[in-house]
């Protein structure tokens, strides 16, 4: 699968040296969310061990799916950066002269590919619901469960999802990877910034 990320030149740096580097330790990584998206953070690293797309419950690189240009056609004030794809401003910075723009070609079976707005919802701390009717259930009653809120969460990896077009058209959703490890074989190009 081809994917592409921001990294900082440290860790393509790192990469280039020791050939396999796995993903910083879940702590650090979640140090880029708001404490708010801390449980879909943890929920994510545990769905990578889950579906064996990592050898334990740890930290993650963040890559792109969708090529940069449909990124850019879809969300014209997209900026590069080195921070995962959802971290809040506050934690991003200026990636000029400081990161690399990195293109990969990794195995489907080291990835865990999910859709960033239902991605942008379960951050949220929302349910993933499929149609207006389910939202008015959940937002009429009593508050789902997290639980609940978990399951419906496992609908942002089904690429047939479309919720009625509730998350706005699915042909104009970014996809996003998870990655438990990089390797220095998966490097297709490198481009500073």
């Amino acid at each position: 699968m081809r994917l592409w990320t921001v990294q900082p030149r440290t860790i393509i740096d790192q990469l280039q040296k020791e050939r396999s580097i796995e993903a910083p330790w879940l702590p650090h990584s979640i140090s880029f969310y708001s404490p708010n998206a801390v449980p879909a953070v943890a929920w994510m690293a545990y769905e990578m061990f889950r579906r064996k797309k990592a050898v334990g419950i740890g930290g993650m690189f963040w890559l792109w799916v969708t090529p940069l240009d449909h990124v850019l056609r879809i969300c014209p004030d997209f900026q590069l950066t080195d921070g995962p794809p959802t971290a809040p401003p506050e934690y991003l910075h200026k990636t000029r002269g400081t990161s690399t723009l990195a293109v990969f070609d990794i195995p489907d079976d080291e990835c865990l590919v999910s859709a960033l707005p239902l991605w942008e919802t379960a951050m949220s701390r929302c349910a993933i619901v499929s149609s207006l009717e389910e939202d008015e259930r959940l937002t009429t009653g009593d508050p789902p469960s997290f639980e609940y809120m978990c399951e419906t969460w496992q609908r942002m990896f089904d690429r047939s999802f479309t919720a009625d077009g509730y998350y706005g058209s699915p042909e104009d959703w970014v996809w996003q990877a998870t990655v438990s490890k990089l390797k220095k074989a998966w490097i297709v190009e490198l481009q500073q910034l």
